[in-house]
């Protein structure tokens, strides 16, 4: 079939065919981010199990095809968008786990539920196991997740203990700026389309003042354990509720300091 380029027809389907070769360049610019970071992760973990990046390493080769590296749209000769033989990319099945991880890459919690779900996992494995994408996504993306989504939870509703959020957070408690940045990506993250997070400032707010009734508590706990060394005998009740706020959650904390 001979196809005139003069036709005002074949010049429409070089502008869509253009126009949708545009936006897969800026679809394959983001996910190249995205899987980069990913990959990030897995190299962090990689003294304590062994990953198989190889192939997704290469997929963010830049000196490779737009077509090698993401599902790309077909036309024929005569600008007709051809769908059949196009097949799902390799790792279209992973794609979701990327994108959060994306969105998480700088919330310094999720690296570390990472490290501790990857420790937890080497011992599911052969030693030397070389693992594969399948099951990083089962053995240590999941896992991670699943902690990190109740976390939020808990943080929100400001249901989370004193001993959780001292555990889960450690030297970050003390970097104000930093732990707000936290919660404002996990709510980025786990949050539904538009939803806000003026929680995260009102929970540090809350949570400086756990930092300084902790003060009090550990001085409480240690003039406790010397006076059950001494025997010594009377009221001690305000030093037992004191000793109990560990367990206690921030809401009920706030109450409380009223």
């Amino acid at each position: 079939m001979r196809i005139s380029f003069s036709e005002p027809s074949f010049s429409r389907y070089i502008k869509e065919v253009l126009d949708v070769r545009g936006k897969e360049f800026e679809q394959l610019e983001k996910q190249t981010e995205q899987r980069q970071a990913f990959l990030d992760l897995c190299c962090y973990i990689m003294d304590i199990l062994n990953v198989d990046i190889g192939a997704m390493k290469q997929s963010v080769d830049g000196k490779q095809s737009i077509k090698d590296q993401m599902q790309v749209k077909k036309y024929s000769i005569n600008g007709k968008e051809e769908s059949e033989g196009l097949q799902s990319h390799p790792f279209a099945k992973h794609d979701d786990m990327v994108r959060k991880i994306h969105t998480l890459q700088e919330s310094q919690f999720f690296w570390k539920l990472w490290k501790l779900k990857a420790e937890l996992a080497k011992n599911d494995f052969p030693d030397k196991a070389l693992l594969s994408l399948d099951d990083v996504q089962e053995n240590i993306y999941i896992p991670a997740m699943v902690d990190f989504q109740s976390t939020y939870l808990a943080l929100k509703d400001f249901s989370i203990s004193l001993g959780d959020t001292e555990r889960q957070f450690g030297e970050l408690l003390t970097d104000e700026k930093q732990l707000i940045k936290e919660f404002k990506i996990m709510e980025k993250s786990e949050g539904r389309p538009g939803s806000k997070s003026e929680w995260a400032e009102a929970a540090v707010v809350k949570i400086n003042i756990y930092l300084k009734l902790s003060t009090v508590v550990k001085t409480a706990k240690m003039i406790d354990e010397l006076r059950r060394i001494l025997g010594l005998s009377g009221d001690f009740q305000l030093l037992d509720d004191l000793t109990k706020y560990v367990s206690r959650t921030l809401i009920n904390i706030i109450r409380a300091t009223g």
